[in-house]
Formats: structure tokens, C-alpha cells, sequence
């Protein structure tokens, strides 16, 4: 059993090793084909296009349980060949760890990390439990009004989910519950998919949704290389309201997609934000 231990293993992590073994060369390709292809593209996807990364990331989730299952048929038809000897077992787990590691080396680097909503402070767009990527990529997610973003806090040693509104040179003001942007107040819409009190938020051609309050009124000037990050539920967030700006060079990333809740599943997929 020990010996079949092993090269079931082997199997899960180099899947198409034992096939090949077992003579199916042609099935051995197509697993170790998509095994690879399917994670590298997740990889690639997941920093410009969230939701289609998200999908290539749950298919391979599945793929994961069916590489299990085709190395327990890979192991039936090995034994029924009298194929599966130790020494074939052992150095078929070795290839196969030696063939995991590969695909490491091509995979982008430090482009997105994964995020769990701690708190309460970013309501109705992030809820406690909502999983995400912060997205690395200045190029194709660039720091603007409206964005969602993680920031590190030198000071705290933790990390932060805000919104950003305030630009450098851009003056930020609140007036009651409603904010202004260089003399500008930000309009303010119903919600269409959540009741009273969630609105949106809107300034231009985008748009979030907010729980309104009125804690933080003041007048701020943002300086440069800094920004200006509110939370959503604006009565249940400590932000730069009463810290100040951030400096933008404490940006993990910006977060665009939900790609999993707990205990709120249906929330799993979703954008953060209303589409435009």
C-alpha cells in the first residue's frame, strides 16, 4: 500500500507522469498539457482580467480532484500490466516532483495577493468574509478616484482596505454626510440591488456604493505623492478623515473582484463595484 501511497502522490503532483508510464502517451500529453496550461493562465489572466482569471481558477480547483482520480486509475492499470514495481514507483515520484516545480519559474511574479475583508469599514461593497486579489499591476490598474484599494500602515504593521478619493493637489472636503473633490460634491443615486441605506456614489463616469454618514466633516488638501481613502460605510471607518492622506508608495494594490465568500457564498465572482 505504501508503494501505491506514493504513486498516487506522484501522480497528484505531476499529473501524466504515471500515464506515460503506463504506456497512454497520448493521454499522458493531454493531462500534463492542461494541467500545466490551465494554472499558468490563471496566473496570466488573474492581474488583467480578474473575472476571466477567476474562472480559469475555479476550473482549476476541479482539475485538482480529477488528477487525483485519473492517478487511482493510472495505478489500476499499471497493477493490471504488473507495471507498478518500487523502483519504477520511486523514480516516477521523483520525476514527478521535479516536473511541479517547473512551471514556477514562468509564472509572473508578485503581480496580485489574496485578501480577506477583516472588518466591517468597507460595507455594502466588501462584507466580512469577502475573499479578493489586490492587483500589482500600475499599468493596467492604475490609482484613481473610486479605486479600491489594500495599503499598507508603516505605524499599525497592517494592512487596509479603502477607497480612494482624493488625488494628489485635490482638495477633499465633507459637508454633513456628502463629500466634495475640488469643489465638486460627488452625486448621489439609490442603489438598484440593495435597499436603503446603501446608495451610490457617483463622481464622473464612475460609481460605488456607500452607507452614508456623518463623522468626519473637515476640509483636506491632499499633498503630494499621497493619497486620499475613505471607507464605505462612512460611520464605521477609521480613515485619512482623521489619520490623513497615505502615501501612495504604501499601495499594495487594487481590488476589483470577489473571488470568494464566507460565509456568503453567492457573493463568490462578483465585482466589487457596479459595472459601468
Amino acid at each position: 500500500m505504501a508503494t501505491i501511497g506514493w504513486f498516487i502522490l506522484g501522480a497528484f503532483i505531476a499529473p501524466g507522469v504515471t500515464w506515460w508510464r503506463a504506456g497512454r502517451r497520448g493521454i499522458a500529453v493531454i493531462v500534463a498539457s492542461v494541467s500545466v496550461s490551465l494554472p499558468l493562465f490563471m496566473f496570466v489572466a488573474l492581474p488583467r482580467a480578474p473575472k476571466l482569471g477567476l474562472a480559469a481558477m475555479l476550473a482549476s480547483v476541479v482539475l485538482v480532484g480529477a488528477n487525483f482520480v485519473l492517478g487511482i486509475i493510472a495505478v489500476v492499470v499499471l497493477r493490471r500490466a504488473k507495471q507498478l514495481e518500487p523502483w519504477s514507483t520511486t523514480s516516477i515520484f521523483l520525476i514527478a516532483v521535479l516536473l511541479a516545480g517547473m512551471p514556477a519559474r514562468f509564472l509572473p511574479k508578485r503581480e496580485f495577493e489574496n485578501f480577506q475583508m477583516p472588518s466591517e469599514s468597507m460595507q455594502p461593497s466588501l462584507v466580512k468574509g469577502d475573499h479578493f486579489f489586490a492587483l500589482k499591476d500600475r499599468q493596467n490598474h492604475p490609482l484613481e478616484r473610486g479605486s479600491v484599494i489594500v495599503y499598507f500602515d508603516q505605524l499599525r504593521g497592517l494592512h487596509y482596505v479603502k477607497r480612494v478619493i482624493g488625488l494628489p493637489g485635490d482638495t477633499v472636503e465633507q459637508v454633513g454626510d456628502r463629500l466634495s473633490i475640488n469643489g465638486v460634491e460627488l452625486e448621489r443615486r439609490p442603489c438598484v440591488d440593495q435597499p436603503a441605506p446603501c446608495s451610490l456614489e457617483v463622481f464622473g463616469e464612475r460609481s460605488w456604493r456607500i452607507l452614508p454618514g456623518f463623522r468626519g466633516a473637515g476640509s483636506w488638501t491632499v499633498p503630494p505623492d499621497s493619497l486620499f481613502v475613505v471607507g464605505d460605510n462612512r460611520d464605521n471607518s477609521e480613515d485619512s478623515r482623521f489619520n490623513g492622506p497615505i502615501a501612495s508608495v504604501d499601495v499594495v494594490g487594487v481590488a476589483r473582484v470577489i473571488h470568494f465568500s464566507i460565509p456568503n457564498v453567492q457573493r463568490s465572482g462578483k465585482s466589487i463595484d457596479p459595472e459601468p
